[in-house]
């Protein structure tokens, strides 16, 4: 028997596939963005996401689960930040995924790379971070953010 509607299948947008923090803080009158290390593949540089906290049985909004990956992958639940944009998307499997991507800041003094998740962590200016090679669609997603606050 299906589950009746949850806090994710309520609103009537198309739901996410992946949540992705960009993590950012201001330094010397410059902005600087977080970039981990993956400890898994593909490994690599790349924003703080995932899409684990995004299953129905863990009952939570992306709103909820943003703040989840980042402890995951950082060991910080101080991740404060708000929905800036849904990045349109192709899967490795060929099917379209939806990225919420959200922009806030943690409490540095509490981050940590976390064991199985994320080997290192740094933050670069963004310019640095647009040279990275990032997994997944993330050079993609700091293009996105960059543009969106020309506007």
């Amino acid at each position: 028997m299906p589950e009746g509607p949850n806090k994710l299948t309520e609103n009537k947008e198309r739901l996410p596939t992946v949540i992705c923090a960009i993590i950012l803080k201001q330094e010397n009158g410059r902005t600087k963005l977080l970039l981990i290390y993956r400890a898994k593949k593909p490994e690599g540089w790349a924003l703080s996401s995932g899409k684990g906290f995004l299953n129905p049985k863990h009952k939570l909004t992306p709103d909820e689960a943003v703040i989840k990956e980042v402890e995951v992958d950082l060991g910080t639940s101080s991740f404060k930040g708000e929905k800036v944009f849904d990045h349109q998307s192709v899967g490795q499997d060929g099917a379209p995924k939806v990225i919420r991507v959200y922009a806030g800041s943690v409490n540095e003094s509490e981050l940590r790379a976390m064991a199985g998740e994320t080997k290192d962590f740094k933050w670069v200016s963004l310019e640095e971070a647009m040279r990275e090679k990032l997994a997944f669609d993330g050079n993609e997603i700091i293009k996105q953010y960059l543009n969106s606050k020309k506007k």
